[in-house]
């Protein structure tokens, strides 16, 4: 989980068998339809200090509900950086405010275990 003073950021991996994405189910959710229209692109620093830029892939909310998510497409290059490293903040504009620097603060390895995971199931 990583946050602001304000605002916090659930992140998990999802896979399509073929690209890795990084979900973000930001909190408080934005309210509808602001949130269709988040279309910026993620910036995520890694614990080597180096930037990535995860591609904006889609933003949506769960049908009859006002659950949020944001998905970013990986760069298939930066995979085995994001596999070694942790993610030590994240970049986001979701349009409501300039661009929040959200910070760590829960579970520093699990996009880690998650890649790992499904790396694993993959060979299988």
């Amino acid at each position: 989980m990583y946050q602001t003073s304000k605002k916090k950021l659930v992140e998990r991996l999802a896979t399509d068998n073929e690209h890795y994405f990084l979900e973000i189910l930001p909190t408080p959710f934005l309210p509808k339809p602001a949130g269709s229209k988040v279309k910026k692109d993620l910036t995520v620093t890694l614990s080597n200090q180096k930037t990535y830029t995860l591609k904006h892939f889609d933003s949506r909310y769960l049908d009859k509900d006002s659950s949020f998510s944001l998905l970013y497409l990986f760069n298939s290059k930066d995979i085995p950086d994001f596999k070694q490293y942790k993610i030590s903040s994240i970049v986001l504009n979701d349009g409501t405010a300039e661009n929040a620097t959200y910070k760590l603060v829960l579970h520093p390895d699990a996009i880690q275990k998650q890649l790992a995971c499904f790396s694993d199931n993959k060979k299988k």
